[in-house]
């Protein structure tokens, strides 16, 4: 914390990618819970432990709680679970 220049920097890339994967989430049409935290709760229409383990199958951790939760990543990990996450709802909603 005493790099200062640092934590602002990191603080800045996780508002900025935290407000990214709501909006991306939202767009996808999962329900979004506003966060000031490192993550975001969201409900995708999917069980979250289901969820959990469709995303450990493509080498993705994330927390399944009465909702799903992603935590803030680099915007090329944050990339690749919404990727995931439209592959795994497109399927759902083509019943394959």
């Amino acid at each position: 914390l005493d790099n200062t220049e640092h934590r602002d920097r990191v603080y800045a890339m996780v508002k900025s990618e935290r407000e990214r994967l709501a909006k991306e989430l939202r767009r996808l049409g999962c329900t979004v819970w506003d966060s000031q935290a490192s993550f975001v709760y969201f409900d995708c229409g999917i069980d979250p432990e289901e969820l959990f383990t469709l995303m450990m199958s493509r080498n993705l951790r994330m927390g399944a709680f009465p909702h799903s939760r992603i935590s803030v990543a680099t915007p090329e990990l944050n990339d690749l679970f919404l990727q995931y996450l439209a592959e795994f709802m497109a399927a759902r909603k083509s019943g394959s």
